[in-house]
Order: structure tokens, then sequence, then C-alpha cells
């Protein structure tokens, strides 16, 4: 009957039981989707049958993932994604949560049910795994972005006058405050750990270091053509900030110098190298923070030290950089 077909089917478990048929039938359907999943994990894990030992290679990355998984990033506990999600973009998790509960409700769009379990099936899932890190979010958030746009216009498209003016306000103001939340991560809180996304980037401090390098370079008279030794191993992005300086030698490990105007070395893990090799021509100008856990000191050549500047043995004493932590 083709008016019985037209009809929508309720979403209950017992429609669902009915149309899936017997126990033949079920295990028919399991089956398929059984071939199907392992074809797929095939397909994809060998690149299109292009490497054979593509199975093996993943069986080991998810043996090592089931160690490091549960001890690693393993501190924010079940409701690290919410409390994270609440902080820094609420108004995705509660526009999901309305659009998702309108598509379970109307049951009328396959698509936007399917969407709704896929946002709240992973993050369930990614809440109830141990280990926890800001990237991992952006598996959910996609389908959370997306059933909460059908939720919106689904409650846009009522007859209810009151229900649409509500929605309209509610969209508005998720915007403006997404939209102030992206402001604050991108151009005023980029470096503070407290919002979340900040993970090991890079701090303002670095804008410090390399005024002081400018500075001295000025008064050494070579200006761009000082010449800078970065003895760090740890030194990016400052091979964009010292792109204007045609001998700044990016060497990752102690070198011999005498004659350079500046060296930029690492915080406590070159301290006792630094000391014996730099103490007789340089002087210890500063340290600044690059990222969380790394710090790089400044040291200048003798003859272009200020007076407030130190013997290089002096870097022992600093131990944390004011206003940042190791």
């Amino acid at each position: 009957n083709a008016t019985e077909l037209d009809e929508p089917v309720a979403p209950t478990w017992q429609n669902f039981r009915k149309a899936a048929g017997d126990r033949a039938n079920l295990i028919l359907i399991a089956a398929a989707g059984a071939t199907v999943f392992a074809y797929l994990i095939v397909l994809f894990f060998t690149s299109f049958f292009t490497y054979a030992d593509g199975i093996n290679k993943a069986f080991e990355a998810y043996a090592i993932w089931t160690k490091t998984g549960s001890k690693d990033h393993t501190m924010h506990g079940y409701a690290g994604y919410l409390k994270w999600g609440m902080k820094v973009e609420a108004p995705i998790l509660i526009l999901s949560a309305l659009g998702s509960f309108v598509a379970m409700l109307k049951g009328k769009h396959r698509v936007a049910m399917f969407t709704a379990l896929w946002a709240f099936g992973l993050f369930a899932a990614y809440s109830i795994i141990p280990y926890k890190t800001p990237w991992l979010a952006l598996s959910f958030l996609l389908p959370m972005c997306i059933i909460a746009g059908y939720g919106i216009g689904e409650l846009l498209g009522s007859k209810n006058k009151n229900l649409r003016i509500a929605t309209s306000a509610l969209a508005i103001v998720g915007t403006l405050v997404l939209a102030y939340q992206s402001y604050q991560h991108n151009f005023v809180r980029y470096d503070d750990e407290d919002m979340t996304y900040v993970y090991a980037h890079t701090r303002r401090g670095l804008h410090d270091l390399i005024r002081e390098i400018d500075r001295y370079a000025d008064k050494s008279g070579k200006g761009k053509d000082a010449t800078i030794e970065i003895v760090s191993p740890d030194y990016w992005p400052m091979t964009w900030n010292l792109h204007a300086y045609s001998h700044a030698n990016f060497h990752g490990s102690l070198v011999d110098a005498s004659t350079a105007e500046i060296i930029v070395a690492k915080k406590n893990d070159q301290d006792a190298a630094m000391i014996q090799k730099y103490s007789p021509h340089y002087k210890y100008a500063g340290v600044y923070p690059l990222r969380p856990g790394v710090n790089l000191v400044l040291l200048v050549r003798n003859d272009l030290a200020d007076a407030k500047d130190q013997d290089v043995i002096k870097v022992l004493e600093y131990k944390t950089v004011p206003g940042y932590t190791n």
C-alpha cells in the first residue's frame, strides 16, 4: 500500500526490531555488517591494497596507543571534554544537544538522527577513554555543529511565533558568544594554558627576546648583519622572527663561539656546558619563555653588554622566568 509506505515510522525499538526480521535475518545483517567493516579496514590500512603490511602496522600502532592512552593525558577525568567545551565553546554543546533532541523527537529526518548519534556517540566514547587531548574534540565538534544547525533550522520553521523569536535570539547570542571566544583565543589569550586549546603554544615573551636581540644588534653597529648563534635545540618559530638577519645560524646544539655578537641557548638543559664554553667572552643578558617548559637564555658579547648584564654563571640562579613556569 503506497499510503502506508509514505507514512513516517516512529523510531522505537519495537519498530526497529520488527523491520529487522527474524533471527536468521539478524544473523545475516550482522554478518554483512562485519564483512563490510573488515573490508573497509583492510582497504584503508593497506592504502587500497598497495601496502601489504598495513594491517600488521595498524595493530602495532593500536598496541602502543593502548599503553600510552591509559597513562598519558589522563588527568582530566570523564568530564574533561564537557568542562573544556562549556568553557571555550558552550554554544556548540548546548545547541547541538537541542538539535539532537529535536531530531529524535520529530523522528522524521534520518540524516539528522544519524548526525545526532554520530556527535554524541563519539563524545561519549572519547569521554570514557582516559586519554584526552584538545584535538580529539574535532571528531565530535563537526557533527555537533551540523546537528545544532539542523535544530535551529527546524525551530525557526515553527508556526509558533514566540518559539521562532526565542530561537532567533538563541542563535544570535550563540553566534556572538562564539565570535567573542574565537577573538579571545586568537588575539588575546593565545598563550594562556587555561584556555584548553592553547597546547604547547609559543608565548608572547618571545617577542621580548626578539626586541632585545634587535637592540643589541643595533648597539653592535652591524644591525641585521650581526651574527647570532642559536645553539638551543628548541627555537621555532625564531626562524621567522630572525629571517632578516643574514647571519642568524640555527645549530641546534652548542658550538664554539667567541666573536658572534649574540648567542641564544636553552635554559636548564645547557646550563653547565653554556657556562663552560661562553663565560670568558659573553655576559648573561636574560632568560625568556619560548613555550611551556622551554626557556631561552640570551648571551651577548662582553663589549656589547649593558651594566645590568651579569656573568654567565648567574644563569644558574634563575630557575623560572618571571611570570612563567618551567
